[in-house]
């Protein structure tokens, strides 16, 4: 299957790319948390998230999972024995996330 690869900062990008987009990908870009808050457009729109991820994975999930609620799988990484590649297929942000973040 072809595709197109669109390298750019994902605040730069993700206007006019999140509607079209089928897979979105990060690496070293911010904490779980975080990252989940950059790529929420594309998953709102139906695309999934392929996050490398080292041997923090989880205890960034933990952290993370304060915030959203994530519909995940974890596969080992090829390259690294402590990493793992998050596959993200759904993301929903938590009702008492606000009360979270004053914690």
């Amino acid at each position: 299957m072809p595709a197109t690869v669109h390298h750019g900062r994902i605040e730069d990008i993700a206007p006019r790319l999140a509607a079209e987009t089928d897979i979105v990908t990060a690496r070293a870009v911010a904490p779980l948390k975080d990252l989940l808050t950059m790529i929420c457009p594309f998953l709102e729109r139906g695309a999934q998230a392929l996050l490398l991820k080292g041997q923090d994975v989880d205890a960034e999930l933990t952290q993370a999972a304060k915030y959203w609620t994530i519909e995940h799988t974890a596969v080992p990484s090829q390259t690294s024995t402590t990493g793992r590649i998050l596959i993200v297929r759904g993301l929903g942000r938590r009702r008492d996330s606000r009360q979270s973040e004053t914690a």
